[in-house]
């Protein structure tokens, strides 16, 4: 069978023709459109991530910071109780002894025990002084002091 081919037929085709490349060419730029979309907000994200992850590791040495410094102060805060607790035994060991009862020798004002870790020392309360060392105070004045 032999088609005949006439000016208006080939002018329709070529119509045709025209209409699907135009088509084709509005598709690929919608796709090109969407693409250019995604990837800008594939960049974004991207950005986003990388900012988290910079937070995030920032947010990791603080933590350890923070654990560094919450171990060092559950050291310091271990150690005044020891301390505090050696302090409370001395004075309850003192107040059985009758000691807390001395004096200083150069004005005879009563002197307090102020324990420390490696010892301690007596002192006034207000120091007046050097040359102010600590006596037992005589069993008068201590008879004086209880009766007051």
């Amino acid at each position: 069978m032999i088609r005949i081919v006439t000016a208006a037929s080939l002018a329709a085709l070529h119509a045709e023709v025209d209409d699907a490349w135009d088509l084709a060419r509005q598709s690929r730029e919608e796709v090109a459109e969407q693409w250019a979309a995604r990837l800008a907000v594939s960049r974004e994200l991207i950005e986003e991530r990388k900012a988290l992850t910079g937070i995030a590791r920032t947010a990791i040495v603080q933590a350890e910071e923070l654990s560094q410094q919450a171990a060092q102060l559950r050291q310091a805060f271990t150690a005044a109780l020891l301390v505090m607790a050696r302090q409370a035994a001395r004075i309850r060991q003192l107040e059985q002894a009758g000691h807390n009862a001395m004096a200083c020798a150069a004005c005879e004002a009563p002197v307090a025990w102020q324990d420390c870790p490696t010892g301690g020392w007596w002192h006034h309360l207000d120091h007046p002084g050097d040359g102010h060392d600590a006596i037992p105070m005589p069993a008068s004045a201590m008879e004086g002091g209880e009766e007051a």
